[in-house]
């Protein structure tokens, strides 16, 4: 265990007509994979506040509708010299608010940046070659609920 780093990350997992709300990673373990909204939670920081926070960069505001449980992954990756991340994911099914920001920013404010962008993904497109591990497991629980018709 010694040679691990660990994380603890916040997603939001947003389904629309059997698609899942994904982005794409240009860095990090799970680079040019596709993976869920969301990322690390701060010291200090509630969930919400962290989820919140993640999903303003793609110019989409969440609400939690509830949690999905909290898992664990072991992905082989290097990092301050060692070689294992053992990643913790708190995962909100989440409803998401698509409107424009269209406050007129005050002089003394900073520019906003672009938002990030996002795509939705169909259940089929979503496997462990394309797509990060809790994506992956986002997919089998949005599956079990529309089986259990609660989308």
């Amino acid at each position: 265990m010694g040679n691990w780093n660990r994380t603890f990350n916040i997603y939001g997992l947003y389904i629309h007509e059997q698609h899942i709300l994904v982005v794409r990673r240009k860095s990090g373990p799970f680079i040019h994979k596709y993976d869920l909204p969301g990322g690390s939670v701060l010291e200090n920081e509630m969930l919400d506040d962290a989820l919140k926070r993640h999903l303003d960069s793609y110019h989409v505001f969440p609400e939690a509708k509830r949690s999905l449980g909290t898992f664990d992954f072991l992905v082989a990756h290097d990092m301050n010299g060692k070689r294992l991340l053992h990643q913790i994911c708190a995962l909100y099914l989440v409803d998401l608010n698509f409107e424009k920001d269209t406050a007129v920013p005050l002089i003394f404010e900073a520019t906003k940046k672009e938002p990030q962008t996002y795509k939705f993904l169909s259940f089929d497109q979503i496997n462990a070659q394309t797509a990060s591990p809790i994506l992956v497991k986002a997919k089998e629980l949005a599956l079990e609920l529309e089986a259990q018709s609660f989308l």
